[in-house]
């Protein structure tokens, strides 16, 4: 059976290198990437039927993961979410898009799969504070060259003591989410 490497990409949290880094070694197994898509119980078995499958994804803290997206949503004129970010403050954005609120619960859930399961199918998950780290941990395991993680940072706004308050409400299931799966965030630092 041929090794089968699916890679949940969650924006935000390293994916691109990771996708890159995968891309470069994929003859030594299958890459399966299906982008930015919600993982279910139905690819999870028809990939483990093709053969062996490790599932890997990269999180960050909740707090961290909103600014980037809020980043990236206002340097790229092509992002759904620039309009609104071009208009508005970081402080109003945050307030103004629903699709932030419990991103991590929305993205791994789906109609045949919770995000609590959705996540403990996966192998690997790395952090994207620790990636080199992670990825290289991962790499070992598959006989893979090193991983190095260059951050491709866009400007940051400044979140207020209110913003960070306001993320971790609108995201505290989030929060509860990573809890259950022991990923280690300290949710009071961002």
């Amino acid at each position: 059976m041929k090794d089968i490497i699916w890679f949940i990409h969650v924006p935000r949290t390293g994916g691109r290198s990771i996708l890159f880094y995968l891309k470069e070694n994929e003859k030594n197994y299958q890459l399966y990437y299906d982008r930015h898509n919600k993982p279910t119980k139905q690819k999870y078995f028809e990939l483990k039927n093709a053969g062996n499958l490790k599932i890997i994804t990269s999180l960050r803290c909740p707090v961290e993961h909103t600014i980037s997206l809020y980043s990236l949503s206002t340097a790229g004129t092509k992002h759904k979410w620039h309009g609104l970010a071009s208009k508005h403050s970081f402080s109003e954005w945050i307030r103004l898009m629903p699709d932030i609120n419990n991103y991590y619960c929305n993205f791994f859930s789906s109609s045949d799969l919770s995000a609590i399961e959705g996540l403990k199918m996966c192998d690997y998950i790395c952090n994207t504070k620790t990636l080199t780290k992670d990825m290289n941990d991962f790499a070992k395991k598959l006989n893979m060259p090193s991983f190095n993680f260059n951050t491709n940072a866009f400007p940051k706004p400044q979140a207020t003591e209110e913003d960070i308050k306001y993320i971790k409400k609108i995201r505290e299931k989030d929060y509860e989410l990573l809890n259950l799966i022991g990923f280690n965030i300290n949710p009071d630092k961002i």
